[in-house]
């Protein structure tokens, strides 16, 4: 199997000797990545859907964020790829979820070979099909990363998103959409739904969730406050979760959303609902 590396020089935690750094190491562990250096999303996916293009079972090393991760997703067929994840960028939640917490870990994940199944989320919505590794937003949260400013978030990393967050209580949206989970019909200001248990780093959002087990975890706030949306992020920030009067937590492999609301998956912004969320079992083989 052909290896290649997928580097995005843009990431949060690129620097330029890594690329010499994992050369050399990946060359001991006995594999020699073909190297592509990427610096946009599109740039990902695109160098993705080539790789795929040319070889049935490609092995993709990538060395980014997960805003990269979900690009390189996205350029792949599904149930034919295997995937490594070398933690780079700003918050590494999917690493975070696969037990790495570093490059030498991830190093060592990919020396020992070990692989699960990855299942991913996929989001349809205006005829254009999505996949996310871990969750998408809908409301309020596809709101604060449709306001993230890129040159904010080069230099303040996470606390872009915090300047963010304050632009969209500024502009308060109290509308409400319908949420459909099996046979359940729910009003939500907001949802959202995870692959995986971390939301925005290490913060546990859905515990025992796992991104090889095709079930979606699904949070609907129910309250267009905003003073409930503050109570709820400092009981969230403080390791308390998502929960209360106003928060209702629904499993399933399919719902779909009614209503004008802002999309966000993996941290970046796709669009508006309307849409249909399901998830796609065995994606790809993940090491983990």
């Amino acid at each position: 199997m052909t290896s290649h590396l997928i580097v995005n020089t843009q990431a949060g935690g690129y620097r330029p000797e890594l690329i010499l750094r994992l050369g050399r190491e990946l060359a001991d562990a006995g594999h020699s990545p073909r190297l592509h250096l990427v610096s946009t999303l599109a740039e990902a996916r695109e160098t993705a859907a080539a790789i795929q293009a040319t070889e049935p079972h490609p092995y993709l090393l990538v060395a980014a964020g997960d805003g990269t991760i979900n690009a390189v997703l996205n350029g792949l067929v599904p149930g034919r790829a295997t995937l490594a994840v070398i933690p780079v960028g700003t918050a590494n939640v999917l690493a975070l979820e696969l037990g790495i917490r570093s490059v030498d870990e991830a190093l060592q994940r990919i020396r020992s070979g070990n692989r699960r199944p990855l299942a991913v989320g996929v989001v349809t919505s205006g005829g254009s099909r999505r996949y996310f590794s871990l969750m998408a937003g809908i409301g309020c949260d596809g709101a604060v990363v449709a306001a993230v400013n890129w040159r904010e978030k080069q230099v303040l990393k996470k606390g872009a998103y915090l300047l963010a967050a304050m632009r969209t209580l500024r502009g308060w949206d109290r509308g409400t959409m319908t949420v459909t989970v099996g046979q359940e019909r729910m009003t939500c200001h907001s949802v959202i739904v995870s692959n995986a248990a971390r939301y925005g780093g290490d913060l546990l959002l859905a515990p025992g969730q796992d991104v090889a087990v095709p079930t979606l975890s699904v949070v609907c706030i129910c309250s267009n406050r905003r003073r409930t949306y503050l109570r709820l992020a400092l009981r969230f920030l403080l390791g308390f979760g998502l929960s209360g009067p106003d928060v209702r937590r629904r499993f399933g492999r399919e719902l779909s959303i009614e209503g004008t609301k802002p999309i966000q998956v993996d941290g970046d912004a796709i669009g508006c609902a309307p849409a249909r969320i399901g998830v796609i079992e065995r994606f790809a083989q993940i090491i983990r």
